[in-house]
């Protein structure tokens, strides 16, 4: 058995080398594709939520409490679903991270629109007299996905609460500085001698 040339053992190697070289530049690409992909679906379900807030309130002009404008309702309705069909697509975390940043910020905005209609009955028409409706009326299906919308998620944990869990050492007040006197005295931190 003779011994192999060392020149064919390096051509090998490099051939190998290139191969596995060219296999990893193919992942990167199609995992930048990816991620690419998954940036403008975001991008497009956020413009989405951003959409149904100008369609509900006027651009911006008309929020508390938005008009009673049946073609408004159901145009915010529309985008809040492609929103959240775009959503439900999404795979890359990070993403989805952000559009649920994203999410609460206009989830918190329609609740400050319509945080004055919860004991508004004059606002919605009555739905169960057919006859009484005009073609400007609300349409049912419409304002309830607009005010789930607005609603905090059921299970959904508050990221204040969350903190608090998380960095316990951050709101335990015995850690408080001694020159914070004045909280330090609010939250009863001081002896009978120190106050």
């Amino acid at each position: 058995m003779s011994m192999p040339n060392f020149s064919d053992v390096a051509v090998a190697i490099g051939g190998v080398g290139a191969a596995v070289s060219a296999l990893l530049s193919l992942c990167q690409l199609w995992m930048t594709r990816r991620h690419r992909q998954a940036e403008l679906l975001a991008e497009i379900g956020l413009r989405h939520l951003e959409r149904a807030w100008n369609a509900l309130t006027v651009n911006g002009t008309q929020v508390s409490p938005p008009p009673a404008d049946r073609r408004r309702w159901l145009a915010a309705a529309r985008h809040i679903v492609e929103y959240r069909n775009a959503f439900d697509l999404l795979r890359d975390n990070a993403v989805r991270k952000r559009c649920q940043a994203e999410e609460a910020y206009w989830r918190h905005q329609f609740y400050e629109a319509l945080d004055p209609l919860a004991m508004d009955f004059g606002y919605y028409p009555d739905w169960s007299n057919f006859f009484n409706l005009t073609g400007r009326d609300l349409e049912k299906a419409s304002t309830i996905i607009v005010h789930r919308f607005a609603d905090w998620p059921e299970g959904k944990a508050d990221a204040i609460d969350t903190a608090v869990q998380r960095y316990a050492e951050m709101t335990d007040p015995s850690r408080l500085s001694h020159r914070w006197v004045g909280l330090r005295r609010r939250l009863g931190l001081l002896g009978d001698d120190q106050r």
